[in-house]
């Protein structure tokens, strides 16, 4: 759902467009309407269907993810126009110098790669929304093992907006909702095997996140493996103890 177009130079939000009237696409250039009303949301939509354009193919979904991870922050921008890299950001802001990129649809590891290559010539980091209708499932996508070293997590959200945004790099793990609204930087800590990778890669956590949880000790293997070392210390006084009454 396209929310977002060209009036001239002018980027104008679709409860503002005039039906009737042409607006040109802020990704391909094609000329756009505005439709909607009472039943369903003003948005734009090609003149000339265009299966290429990223911006014809966002749902409502994607919407509304937009709209959550831009109400979290004072200078987020939604469909912000980056012209001098031909790119335009699902959510971009500008003060902290982060791009959150939602991808409710398959894509490709190529694809992905040329964005954040893109994103980084402006000095811009790129959070990445998976959404799980497409992504998390049992057998990693390409696009997924390719994110592994980048900041990436999930979403579960609805079309009515209802759900979450989560953490799980292992599916052997439970999920845990992330807070995008606090953010810090990583500091040196001997991470969990699984986590070691992300440690080293990704300049920063989020309060909530699987890293979080570690730098926390409430993991739950750290807290598996926390009561088989107790049990094991008074397994072993136990022990002590039944050798020295049978003296």
């Amino acid at each position: 759902m396209q929310v977002h177009a060209f009036d001239k130079k002018e980027l104008i939000s679709a409860i503002n467009a005039l039906r009737g009237k042409n607006y040109t696409c802020p990704e391909c250039l094609s000329a756009v309407r505005v439709r909607g009303g009472a039943c369903k949301s003003h948005h734009f939509f090609h003149l000339k269907s265009n299966r290429l354009c990223r911006q014809s193919q966002k749902g409502v979904i994607h919407l509304k993810l937009q709209q959550r991870i831009q109400s979290f922050f004072e200078d987020a921008e939604m469909e912000m126009a980056f012209p001098s890299i031909g790119r335009i950001a699902d959510v971009a802001c500008p003060f902290s110098k982060i791009i959150y990129e939602i991808q409710y649809s398959p894509m490709s590891a190529e694809e992905a790669k040329s964005r954040i290559e893109d994103y980084a010539k402006l000095d811009y980091t790129v959070i990445w929304i998976l959404h799980d209708h497409t992504y998390n499932k049992l057998r990693k996508t390409p696009l997924e093992q390719f994110l592994r070293p980048f900041p990436h997590y999930y979403a579960n959200v609805n079309e009515k907006g209802e759900g979450h945004i989560y953490d799980q790099p292992d599916r052997k793990l439970p999920p845990s909702f992330v807070n995008l609204k606090e953010r810090h930087p990583l500091r040196q800590f001997h991470f969990p095997q699984e986590l070691e990778n992300r440690a080293r890669t990704w300049p920063f956590h989020h309060k909530g996140d699987q890293l979080d949880q570690a730098l926390s000790g409430s993991l739950p293997q750290q807290r598996e493996s926390f009561l088989a070392t107790l049990k094991k210390f008074y397994l072993g006084l136990l022990h002590i103890s039944l050798e020295r009454n049978s003296r």
